[in-house]
């Protein structure tokens, strides 16, 4: 055999015969590997140059999921206060504290004329609403020393966690009253309402002192009642009405007379919805709740 013939694989002993073909087997799913995450990276890299020339487009794409979050609503409350907290001795403070809101090309010092002094105590975040163009318009409440409240609409574009006041905000008019028309309350069994009354008197101390001994003689087993935490003390229980019906489970309406705590002179009545479960012969309490639902 010539020399410069090939050594065929069927001559190489074994561990060289796997080692070959092992390589080979690399080699061959390597390859479309390689070329897939370099796809992925040629596409990143076009995306990162998209948003680099339209950070408009950007913006576009991540308002949706930024539009309505709780940061964006807390940004447009800050800014609230700020725009409507100032002191005529320093105007220069007051447009300070107002230029990291604003979009460029805002001057704060159009949006106050540098007379009277105003103090805002709270600001909630009321609503949000799309404007469009990558726009939302947050409503705020904004509570001023004084007692009095004002409804400011301030208009907000997201881009990527942040937040940037576009134009002028603008006073809005309050909501106005929801029209509620209220359930027929469902008769009353005047016997168990009296016969319970002792009951649900001491089961209301019990819940204004957050005492939970006491409070599980009169709860249910499986209730999550928890208590008020000595807030208030009980004065009296107004009125109790426990609504007609069958079976070991009754709806019942409590008035309550609370006196907050530390101030003797002052009382509040509250109206309580509880439900009532009947377990040993014993009407227990399961569930309070605010008064007013079906």
């Amino acid at each position: 055999m010539s020399s410069n013939t090939p050594v065929l694989s069927s001559n190489l002993n074994p561990p060289e015969r796997w080692a070959k073909w092992v390589s080979r087997l690399l080699v061959f799913l390597g390859i479309p590997l390689l070329l897939v995450g370099m796809g992925y990276l040629v596409g990143l890299h076009r995306g990162e140059q998209v948003a680099g020339r339209h950070p408009g487009a950007t913006a576009t794409a991540t308002t949706g999921a930024s539009s309505g979050t709780a940061a964006e609503s807390a940004f447009a409350a800050r800014f609230a206060t700020a725009y409507l907290t100032y002191n005529q001795s320093n105007p220069q403070q007051y447009r300070a504290r107002l230029q990291p809101y604003l979009a460029q090309g805002i001057d704060p010092g159009t949006l106050w004329d540098g007379q009277g002094t105003q103090q805002v105590l709270e600001a909630l975040p009321a609503s949000t609403s799309s404007l469009g163009g990558g726009v939302d318009r947050v409503t705020v409440a904004v509570l001023l020393q004084g007692g009095s409240w004002l409804y400011l609409g301030v208009p907000v574009h997201a881009d990527s966690g942040r937040f940037v006041v576009v134009a002028a905000p603008a006073l809005l008019p309050a909501p106005g009253q929801a029209s509620w028309t209220q359930a027929s309350p469902a008769s009353e069994d005047a016997q168990l309402s009296a016969q319970l009354q002792g009951d649900l008197s001491a089961f209301f101390t019990a819940y204004a002192a957050g005492q939970q001994a006491q409070l599980g003689y009169y709860t249910t087993p499986n209730s999550n009642v928890g208590g008020l935490g000595g807030a208030v003390t009980l004065v009296r229980l107004d009125q109790l009405v426990v609504a007609q019906g069958g079976g070991a489970q009754r709806t019942a309406t409590a008035e309550v007379t609370w006196q907050p705590q530390g101030e003797p002179g002052t009382s509040l009545q509250e109206s309580y919805r509880l439900t009532l479960e009947q377990q040993g012969g014993k009407w227990l309490v399961s569930r309070v709740a605010p008064a007013g639902g079906s």
